[in-house]
């Protein structure tokens, strides 16, 4: 984002720049005829122009820049100077990261020089930390990239495994190259050193025995110990069990996996060859060794066979889906009665709208609608505006006096006493002594709302003072109790 704004912000100052001098020479030329109204069209045009060629002849410049670096490092890497061309491509990478270059075509064309400093650092002996990065981030990004996969796998386990925030990068070039027995016998490899079992793991372990050479029967072989290990006795398991025996006759271990696996599984077409060429090895063998050989290995998770229904389920289902179908039919029967009622109202309303008398008697009708509810405003406002309030006694209102004393908080005034009496009531709600009294200043009557009444002039402050924390109230003063 920021290479986004410096970029566009310099194409910008270079386009005011070369732009605002290029409309002092150009407009007066163009504009001979011309309205002064176009002038800023004029402007606008010569702006755009000149900010999409500054894009362009920026961009050939960074990549200009770019290759000469590229070929520096190229030449340093030939006469093995490794540091000289290390600062080659450093070069190389300022400026795609400056602000010369646009962002779009950063994106097109830093694959190629990010393939170059990959390569670059996967032939140095000396990695760093942010050479180790880098290289995971490329694989991140071009994990399909099956030569520098290979080089980075070799050389991880050559350091006797993976990083460990580096086994989700591990598993994506995986999956990029399910075909490429060459990087899944390395990844086999590396996880067989971790003796993981876990998902991808599993799946490396399919692809890499899956072939019929001697790396693959080798794999094969340190997952089947593997699997002994973990006392797995499935179909997969009994396969490399057979395998891994294939070109050496297998140990007592591996014996007894086959015992466990021929005893457990399920007999199907698919693995019954797998079955006897088992069943071979074990020949001569008494039912009770059987038994003590597979002890400590899990039988496989039988498959969920279907339930089957007795007479009497049967019976009830049957009995359920000829209910259910009556239930629909009476539904559908019972919907049809309304949507008939309403074709009928829609063929009527059809009719109607027909009808050459329906548009009059329809403009009359909202003319005289509109007419009455202006009337019934008009009357409203003049009866808003004439009424007046008759001057009523004020009714007296109970104040509760529970402290006595001279002095009292005024906390508000009003010149209707409606306003008083909603602030009282307000007050009151909050279990404050809140009460109303009336007063006339300067020919005016206002109606001021009070609260309690106390002994002395502090604790009438101290108590407004907490009202007023509170937001009861938003302010007051102390005045001379009246108890009227």
């Amino acid at each position: 984002m920021a290479h986004t704004l410096k970029h566009i912000a310099f194409r910008i100052w270079g386009t005011v720049l070369l732009a605002g001098l290029a409309s002092l020479w150009l407009l007066p030329v163009l504009h001979f005829g011309l309205e002064p109204a176009w002038a800023p069209v004029s402007a606008a045009a010569l702006a755009l122009v000149t900010f999409l060629l500054l894009g362009w002849l920026f961009n050939r410049l960074a990549l200009f820049l770019a290759d000469r670096h590229i070929e520096e490092a190229a030449t340093w890497e030939r006469v093995g100077n490794s540091a000289e061309a290390g600062k080659a491509y450093e070069k190389a990478r300022a400026v795609f990261d400056s602000f010369l270059i646009s962002p779009r075509v950063k994106q097109l064309e830093s694959g190629r020089l990010a393939s170059r400093l990959t390569r670059f650092y996967l032939a140095r002996t000396d990695k760093q930390s942010y050479s180790e990065a880098f290289i995971v981030f490329y694989l991140n990004s071009h994990p399909d990239d099956a030569a520098v996969a290979k080089d980075w796998l070799r050389q991880a386990q050559a350091a006797d495994g993976l990083a460990t925030g580096y086994h989700d990068t591990a598993a994506r070039v995986g999956e990029a190259l399910a075909s490429n027995r060459t990087i899944q016998h390395l990844l086999a490899r590396l996880y067989l050193s971790e003796n993981r079992t876990d998902f991808p793991a599993l799946q490396t372990y399919r692809r890499a025995t899956g072939g019929h050479g001697r790396a693959a029967r080798a794999i094969a072989k340190d997952v089947a110990h593997l699997f002994l290990k973990e006392g797995r006795a499935d179909e997969w398991a009994l396969r490399l069990y057979l395998q891994a025996g294939a070109d050496d006759p297998p140990g007592q271990e591996m014996l007894n996996g086959i015992a466990a696996c021929v005893h457990w599984i399920p007999e199907t077409a698919r693995n019954r060859r797998l079955l006897e060429i088992g069943r071979q090895y074990l020949e001569g063998l008494t039912a009770e060794q059987m038994a003590m050989m597979r002890v400590g290995f899990t039988p496989p998770k039988p498959v969920e066979t279907p339930f089957k229904r007795s007479r009497l389920g049967a019976f009830i289902a049957r009995v359920f889906r000829v209910v259910s179908i009556g239930l629909t039919q009476m539904a559908s029967l019972a919907m049809r009665v309304p949507r008939a009622g309403i074709s009928q109202v829609q063929t009527l309303l059809g009719r109607i709208g027909q009808s050459s008398l329906t548009r009059p008697i329809l403009n009359w009708a909202a003319v005289t609608l509109l007419t009455v509810v202006v009337l019934i405003l008009i009357i409203n406002t003049i009866r808003h505006l004439a009424w007046t309030e008759s001057p009523a006694k004020p009714a007296a209102i109970p104040v509760e006096k529970t402290i006595a004393g001279r002095f009292t908080l005024q906390v508000a005034a009003y010149l209707k006493k409606q306003h008083a009496d909603k602030y009282v009531t307000q007050l009151r709600a909050s279990k404050i002594n809140a009460y109303r009294v009336e007063t006339t200043r300067h020919n005016k009557k206002w109606y001021q709302v009070r609260v309690a009444h106390f002994a002395d002039k502090a604790s009438a402050r101290a108590y407004g003072q907490s009202l007023k924390k509170q937001g009861l109230i938003d302010d007051f003063y102390v005045a001379n109790y009246d108890p009227g």
